[in-house]
């Protein structure tokens, strides 16, 4: 008795410790992936602070000679920023010249959209980083201004401007706009709520918008991209105005990094089908298995109907064993990897901001912007390349170097391109005609009047995209 109650109790405490074992080993594991997310967001901030370190040293240009004035962006930058900006500057001219350029020409495009259209009353910033558009473009006055972007990059961005509040006597920096609103969201999951929260925030989507895409877009996969534009589209009201930056194409080393991340994602899939060696070997032991349901069936307490009722096709359970054991080994393999890059990463050395190469972060390029803007009811307005008389300004010598200098052709292989929503279309009243013709409207047949009608139905539905 002694004996058994020691097994149990034995077996009890075992099962309790493996418990709090792999409890252990699972809170370790969310941990980890906690902590890589929160450093791939941080790499994000601090870009976001280099982007606002040469908006700053454009600023700091004579009144005349610079393209715009930006009095935040040296505080969302930081002097480590402003020293590393710096630095890129004294090695390549044109390196901040590009930042500089992008942010001139988004300014005078969104200056240009609200001068034409005063009903837009509502600004989306995607990947808006440390964007001060809200606090320094005074054409915003009557705007409502949302800006998303990532939590840590939004966080960075808060606390900056609680400190320079601090710094100015507690009066913070008041924004030109009606309003600004920070929704935190991850643009490349497709599990990402940021429409939802987008419209929770207030945002109106029978009213008038105006979109920007600023830098944001060839850091997504081509799934994600999609996506992005397809939701935009779908919440932009007819009329609504949108522009982006697009990168033309990628260069070799981007295309090699994004083949390896696609190799890594394709090993870690589990198997579709079942190998060809496996179907071969499951039809061969169900028609074995039929064969000897037969001989057995010439016993007399044998029926061959009850054994092949109990067979089923064998062929297709063996293959859905096969499957599900798959798909299970998948799973645990994938789970030690993931441990094992997680133990990985907080065992090497952390990442170095000023070591981080933007363009090697690329994942999508596309050559013919003006048709995939088109593939979504969307209407491109103008597609401009980077350096070209429009979006020049004097500060760029040669052509982009974005691509790491394999392009060969004199274009840049940036454009930014603008683009909107067809507006619905009003038909107006007809003018006034001479008497002989409306005496011949008198004598038209009456379905000409149906006609007219039924289109001045139509005129309430909203127009496609």
């Amino acid at each position: 008795m002694v004996g058994t109650f020691g097994i149990v109790g034995i077996s009890c405490v075992s099962a309790i410790g493996g418990y709090i074992l792999i409890d252990s080993v699972l809170a370790l594991k969310r941990d980890l992936e906690r902590r890589r997310r929160k450093n791939d967001q941080l790499v994000v901030a601090h870009s976001a602070r280099l982007v606002s370190a040469w908006r700053a040293l454009e600023s700091e240009r004579d009144g005349s000679d610079a393209l715009f004035s930006d009095s935040l962006a040296s505080v969302l930058s930081g002097k480590a920023a402003l020293k590393r900006a710096k630095e890129k500057n004294a090695e390549n001219p044109d390196a901040g010249a590009r930042i500089v350029v992008r942010t001139k020409y988004f300014d005078d495009w969104l200056e240009t959209a609200l001068n034409e259209d005063p009903d837009l009353m509502q600004l989306v910033i995607l990947g808006a980083g440390m964007d001060t558009r809200a606090y320094r473009m005074k054409c915003l006055k009557n705007v409502v201004v949302f800006e998303l972007d990532h939590h840590e990059v939004l966080k960075v961005k808060q606390s900056l401007l609680k400190s320079h509040r601090a710094s100015a006597g507690g009066l913070p920096a008041l924004p030109c706009c009606r309003g600004i609103i920070r929704i935190s969201c991850d643009l490349s999951c497709h599990e990402s709520t940021w429409m939802r929260d987008l419209l929770l925030a207030g945002f109106n989507p029978t009213q008038r918008s105006a979109w920007i895409l600023e830098g944001v877009l060839y850091y997504l996969s081509e799934e994600s991209v999609d996506r992005l534009v397809g939701n935009l589209a779908d919440l932009s009201a007819p009329g609504s105005r949108m522009i982006a930056s697009v990168v033309l194409k990628l260069s070799q080393r981007q295309q090699e990094r994004i083949r390896e991340s696609e190799r890594k994602l394709e090993l870690r899939k589990p198997p579709q089908h079942a190998p060809e060696w496996l179907e071969h070997f499951a039809l061969e032991l169900e028609a074995w298995y039929f064969w000897a349901a037969e001989i057995v069936s010439l016993e007399e307490f044998y029926p061959s109907s009850t054994l092949q009722g109990n067979s089923g096709h064998l062929a297709d359970v063996v293959i859905d064993l096969y499957l599900k054991f798959a798909v299970s080994f998948s799973r645990a393999k994938n789970s030690v990897l993931s441990t094992l890059e997680n133990i990985e990463f907080s065992t090497s050395q952390p990442v170095n901001s000023n070591n981080v190469r933007l363009g090697d972060y690329f994942q999508w390029a596309c050559p013919r912007p003006q048709q995939f803007i088109e593939s979504f009811g969307l209407i491109p307005d103008e597609c401009v390349h980077l350096g070209d008389s429009k979006a020049n300004f004097g500060r760029i010598s040669g052509a982009d170097k974005s691509d790491g200098g394999n392009t060969s052709s004199s274009l840049s292989n940036t454009v930014y391109i603008s683009f909107h929503r067809h507006p619905r279309i009003v038909k107006q009243a007809d003018p006034e005609l001479p008497l002989a013709q409306v005496t011949k409207s008198k004598t038209a047949p009456a379905a000409s009047t149906s006609v007219r009608k039924s289109s001045s139905l139509m005129d309430g539905i909203p127009g496609d995209q």
